[in-house]
């Protein structure tokens, strides 16, 4: 539902606003989630490491810490957007300049809210886990829905987002105080912060990094390109429904488990975690990123106004790189506490990013500015995999299920034959492309399943198919 709920608002908005207003909406989204990013400084991550095996008195110790400690990067970074001088480095648009007081006050309260999905994790909340996420977005949806509607004014639509941040805000208060409010213990213990900030410094750097590396080219595009062309590079990165959800669900919950197997001792155990969460995101991914992949153009023009159709090839070139996301490059770093390895594979692609970034996007606008994120997203997990392997001792051999990726991707490719000989061939109107499309995917994980490969165990289907069975 969260899913469905977050691609309900650039289809909504491509059509009430104007190309050059959507442009501006989306540089505001991007400004908000590039700085929260920054400043935030992966410090809400600490708690996968130091939460497990903690007393209660020290973990409620930990929420109070980096909740306080994100209150703090929260108030620079709402300095930062209303300085001037620095806010520049964001804000050269005049259009978005128009809007950086509502910009720097929806920064303030967005950053805090980085604790809660972490808390979720580490105390086991699956009810919040699963509901929070969907009302999260519904209410989202609906505050920017009746804004549109009812204003039709974007500053109108940026106050709803303001609004709506405040209450995120102050839900993640109230859970981070009454979570831990009856165990007897500090809310803020210094010493504790300190080993907390040991933790999080190189890994926070790394974030930084990777934050760079994987949205520079859109903060630079805001100096660059119209909002007219951001409008239709933006929705290159509109993404596949389900898959970066999926992606975060499976490895927050791994790395736990891998967290503990190295803690241990047990590095067989937490290689094997690896290989297995990599296949299992791989099983389900490869065949809808292959279908979308084919299917592009009738997606988006079901989707989207005809003025958007500009956006099929960079979203084609980026679906590909959810192909490097399920190799899960930097988890092992995480879960073995060895994140300053992370901060040097960013710290090395910066080398080759930033004179990338800076000359694509500035002589070849939305072309180099894709090129530049390709890149970024690439270049660091294929130096996080080079460490992880010299960490964990293992030949590149042994450190991946080579056999399993290509029994996935050759059911993938074989399955997909036909589509592409039927896409060829015939002009497929949309019934007929959701058709084919889920006959497709359904037949791939079937062969998947056959071989244990499927991201759920065959054993698990079986016994929810006996249970339905049981109930009818």
């Amino acid at each position: 539902m969260a899913m469905l709920c977050n691609f309900i608002v650039p289809l909504f908005l491509t059509r009430y606003l104007s190309q050059g207003d959507y442009g501006l909406y989306s540089q505001f989204l991007m400004v908000l989630t590039f700085t929260g990013s920054i400043f935030s400084f992966g410090l809400q991550s600490n708690l996968y490491y130091f939460y497990p095996g903690a007393s209660q008195k020290e973990q409620k110790s930990l929420i109070g810490n980096t909740f306080v400690v994100l209150i703090l990067a929260a108030i620079l970074a709402f300095a930062f957007i209303e300085i001037p001088i620095t806010s520049q480095l964001f804000l050269k648009d005049d259009g978005l300049t128009d809007f950086k007081h509502i910009i720097a006050i929806t920064i303030l309260l967005f950053i805090p809210s980085y604790l809660l999905f972490p808390l979720f994790v580490i105390k086991g909340d699956k009810i919040s886990s699963v509901f929070f996420p969907s009302i999260e977005i519904v209410i989202k949806v609906l505050f920017v829905v009746i804004a549109t509607l009812v204003f039709h004014d974007l500053k109108y639509i940026f106050y709803s987002l303001l609004v709506f941040q405040f209450l995120v805000f102050a839900y993640t208060f109230c859970y981070s105080y009454f979570s831990k409010n009856r165990v007897q213990g500090k809310w803020f213990d210094f010493g504790l912060l300190i080993d907390q900030v040991k933790y999080a410094v190189p890994f926070g750097l790394a974030i930084v990094l990777a934050t760079i590396s994987k949205q520079l080219d859109k903060i630079l595009c805001i100096s660059y390109i119209s909002p007219e062309e951001y409008a239709v590079y933006s929705l290159a990165f509109y993404g596949i429904p389900g898959v970066n959800q999926v992606y975060d669900s499976v490895a927050e919950v791994n790395l736990l488990n891998m967290s503990e197997a190295y803690k241990g001792g047990d590095k067989e155990g937490t290689l094997s975690l690896y290989k297995s969460f990599c296949t299992k995101l791989l099983s389900f991914s490869v065949p809808i990123i292959a279908v979308v992949f084919l299917f592009a153009p009738e997606i988006f023009d079901l989707l989207f106004p005809e003025k958007y159709m500009d956006a099929v090839p960079f979203f084609r070139i980026y679906i590909f790189s959810f192909l490097f996301g399920a190799l899960g490059a930097g988890t092992v770093l995480r879960a073995t506490g060895k994140t300053k390895y992370s901060l040097r594979a960013y710290l090395l692609s910066m080398i080759v990013y930033l004179p990338c970034a800076y000359f694509s996007i500035k002589h070849y606008g939305i072309w180099g500015a894709i090129t530049t994120a390709m890149i970024g997203m690439i270049l660091p997990k294929l130096f996080q995999i080079f460490f992880e392997r010299k960490m964990l001792e293992v030949s590149i051999k042994q450190y991946m299920p080579w056999k399993d990726f290509s029994i996935i991707f050759l059911i993938s490719i074989l399955s997909l034959l036909p589509l592409v000989v039927l896409h060829t061939v015939f002009h497929l109107n949309i019934w007929m492309v959701v058709v084919l499309s889920v006959l497709y995917i359904l037949t791939v994980y079937y062969f998947e399943i056959r071989k244990s490969l499927f991201i759920v165990e065959r054993s698990t289907l079986i016994n929810l198919y006996e249970k339905y069975v049981k109930k009818r």
